[in-house]
């Protein structure tokens, strides 16, 4: 014999809505939610030796369903600089305070990722620089990630996103696009 119950609502004895560890339920692990955002035009600014400068449209915005959700923080952007070489690095933010870095050491750049290209002649050359890393914010509230480019040059350049510095304008060019995603997982 078979059984059905139907309800319109399930609520805790405190009259919220329960949570899947309330139901008994384990989803360790699982994948709660996903945003991403993409950017696929050009973007660049002059910066000073190691100063960060935010990229225009490459951030994004999560509210974890749980404080102990952690957040799986994938990134690529394609970059380069002007003068030589064709290096690019950046830096991640979490609501302005800098994560996914490199400890601290002398003065040099405290990055998420940096990519050198060899062949600086060549002016197609664009660096691509990744990183995927677990943040653990502990929170609820809205968390906004956005992405830095970083002059690690000793003098001031010229920073672009998804642009060769010297690219020609031609077949040999490349556009590619720069993109940053948020996983809820849950813990």
């Amino acid at each position: 014999m078979t059984s059905t119950i139907k309800v319109d609502t399930i609520q805790t004895a405190a009259g919220g809505t329960p949570t899947a560890a309330d139901l008994g339920l384990n989803v360790s692990g699982s994948v709660l939610q996903v945003v991403s955002a993409t950017k696929s035009d050009i973007w660049s600014s002059s910066a000073t030796t190691g100063q960060e400068i935010d990229i225009t449209g490459l951030s994004a915005t999560i509210t974890p369903t749980s404080a102990s959700s952690k957040i799986l923080v994938a990134t690529t952007v394609h970059g380069s600089r002007s003068g030589d070489y064709a290096i690019f690095a950046f830096s991640t933010y979490r609501n302005g305070t800098l994560i996914g870095a490199g400890d601290a050491s002398g003065s040099r750049s405290r990055v998420t990722a940096v990519n050198f290209v060899f062949g600086a002649s060549d002016v197609n050359n664009i660096a691509n620089p990744s990183n995927t890393f677990l943040d653990a914010p502990a929170t609820t509230s809205a968390l906004t990630y956005q992405i830095k480019a970083v002059n690690v040059s000793g003098a001031t350049r010229t920073l672009y996103v998804n642009y060769a510095a010297n690219q020609a304008a031609d077949a040999g060019g490349v556009r590619p696009i720069s993109t940053i995603t948020l996983m809820e997982i849950a813990g």
